[in-house]
């Protein structure tokens, strides 16, 4: 009897040995493939013991590296579009820039200032391009430190508007300017929103395609100032996530990055940022700033 228990228990080892060691062999080629780049390898290894707890946790590892890299791509994809935009927004205004600097320099004559103008306008261009990507740097990096100043949201806004004068003067576009003479009081950082409202402003100026009107109002909206840069131009098809999407439209600098940077600038600030758009009839754009207490 001790003899069959003995015979009993030395096969009983033996069948759990053997399978503990189709187990570890299982485990082991698995882990072979990831290690060699096979990321889509997965281990069925049934069973609540270390072994299969291993194969549960080289599964899941498996899923993140997996993840990662499809992360990875896109971010590539995007940041090659984001420098193909750049570089084509920079050719066109240094081009421009060149050839009208080259016809003063061979002595053409510029009576009425024109070629100057254009210069002045181009080179403008290019700064705030500039402007755009260090703002788009620092959000990305995640060091950007904003203020909150009180600031009169009426003047800021007039101000900002008045810059793009000679652009909108020179498309014969009427402008109609809707904005109160006493203060408005908002809290923000001055210079995140100069640069939210310029590059709306920039948006409607420089992609209105075919507007003959471009408007600006600030009303009263209950708990809110509410902003709304509009023109009567070609407007936009795409959704609004879309157009705020990084290389998809320009802002005053151009490469994508106004719209985007505007809205992210917006909502680190607390301010609703809406558009709507009908083709020759009215693309707005509408910012709701949250009112100071007390003020």
């Amino acid at each position: 009897m001790l003899l069959l228990a003995a015979g009993l228990a030395t096969a009983g080892f033996r069948y759990l040995w053997s399978r503990q060691e189709r187990r570890l062999s299982v485990l082991a080629e698995a882990a072979r493939e990831l290690a060699e780049g096979n990321l889509a390898r997965r281990i069925i290894l049934p069973g609540t013991d270390r072994l299969g707890q291993v194969a549960h946790d080289l599964n899941r590892l498996a899923d993140q590296v997996q993840t990662r890299l499809a992360e990875d791509r896109r971010s590539l994809e995007s940041h090659k579009r984001l420098l193909t935009s750049i570089s084509h927004d920079l050719r066109t205004p240094i081009t421009s820039l060149s050839g009208y600097l080259d016809a003063m320099m061979r002595g053409l004559d510029d009576p009425t200032g024109k070629y100057l103008h254009i210069v002045w306008l181009k080179a403008q261009e290019i700064v705030d391009l500039t402007n755009d990507l260090f703002y788009q740097a620092r959000l990305g990096s995640g060091d950007l430190l904003l203020r909150s100043d009180h600031l009169d949201l009426a003047e800021v806004l007039r101000q900002v508007v008045l810059g793009f004068e000679p652009e909108l003067t020179q498309d014969w576009v009427a402008v109609s300017l809707t904005i109160p003479d006493d203060r408005r009081m908002v809290v923000g950082d001055e210079s995140a929103i100069r640069r939210i409202l310029s590059n709306i402003v920039a948006y409607s100026v420089r992609h209105g395609t075919g507007k003959t009107c471009f408007r600006v109002t600030l009303d009263d909206a209950g708990e809110s100032f509410r902003v709304v840069i509009s023109d009567n131009g070609k407007g936009f098809t795409e959704s609004l996530d879309r157009l705020l999407e990084r290389g998809a439209a320009g802002g005053r600098g151009g490469a994508g990055l106004g719209l985007s940077i505007a809205k992210e600038l917006a909502s680190l600030q607390g301010i609703g940022m809406t558009a709507r758009s009908s083709a020759y009839e009215d693309t707005s754009f509408i910012l709701d700033f949250p009112k100071v207490c007390g003020i």
